[in-house]
């Protein structure tokens, strides 16, 4: 198994709303999760993944590798923030991917299951032991987690990688925490890094430490079009720094100039590129370099 894991054992030693599962293999919706949906001798991968970037695929990927292992359970489980006072300080500048864009992607590691916590007041103020006790175990019977090494939890996020280690003997379960990544320049990789990258307009950078190019998906955002522009409108959903840009618009390559105008940022196309189109779902911006 890879060496970067600490603490595995390898051997094999009605709940709130917002709640939630999404099974990937019969994917029909999202589902209130609770004991009856037959979660049992869950592996779990657990964080916020917001862009799935490089050191988040290594994390998922040594979860499916212990799961198979261990004959157990594939999960990834990722927080959803419905309510935005709900939001820590630092979410509260924009996402890199939307919440339903990134179940998209994590669906492609073909895990058992996928489920999100939409972290309400309630849930927000679960204790780590709680969080632990009451949804890790008595709601994913989970038997192994795997986590970064900077990962927190619970009220104030008073929970970290020790506190999952101090109950993991008493609720019969193993620690996995997989140390800082860095990509093969040597830079650090986060999810925060990502963002300042984008909004200093460093798409090569960010593009390094991301596993797929930096996108804005139509269905990201809301257009507005007019001739070879497009205004996006306030959005949850990052848009790099003003500046020219080479993006990939399908199959064709062009310059995109982006600029502020009264809070919105509005995107002009060099070419002939049908920004109707773009409103439309499955039209993507994808960014090569800048």
């Amino acid at each position: 198994m890879n060496k970067i894991m600490e603490n595995n054992k390898i051997s094999t030693e009605s709940m709130h709303k917002s709640l939630n599962v999404l099974n990937v293999v019969q994917y029909s919706g999202l589902f209130c999760a609770n004991r009856s949906m037959g979660f049992n001798n869950a592996c779990i991968a657990i964080g916020n993944f917001d862009g799935i970037h490089k050191g988040h695929d290594v994390l998922i990927r040594e979860m499916i590798e212990i799961s198979k292992f261990n004959n157990l359970n594939s999960m990834i489980l990722t927080f959803k923030y419905s309510d935005k006072s709900m939001r820590k300080s630092s979410t509260n500048m924009k996402y890199i991917t939307s919440f339903k864009n990134k179940i998209s992607i994590l669906k492609s590691y073909n895990p058992t299951n996928i489920c999100y916590i939409d972290l309400d007041s309630e849930i927000s103020k679960y204790s780590p032991e709680k969080f632990i006790k009451d949804i890790l175990i008595d709601k994913y019977d989970m038997k192994h987690v795997v986590v970064g090494y900077n990962f927190r939890f619970g009220h104030y996020a008073f929970g970290n990688t020790d506190t999952l280690k101090k109950y993991s003997s008493e609720c019969n379960y193993d620690v996995s925490i997989l140390p800082k990544i860095q990509s093969k320049n040597g830079l650090d990789i986060s999810s925060t890094i990502i963002r300042n990258y984008l909004k200093d307009g460093k798409i090569k950078e960010a593009n390094e430490l991301l596993t797929k190019n930096y996108t804005i998906f139509s269905n990201d955002v809301k257009f507005t079009s007019n001739n070879n522009c497009i205004v996006s409108e306030n959005s949850e959903i990052l848009t790099p720094c003003d500046g020219e840009y080479k993006v990939l618009v399908g199959d064709k390559k062009c310059t995109v100039c982006i600029s502020t105008v009264d809070n919105n940022r509005v995107l002009t196309f060099d070419s002939d590129i049908k920004t109707v189109s773009l409103c439309e779902p499955g039209e993507n911006i994808i960014f090569l370099n800048k």
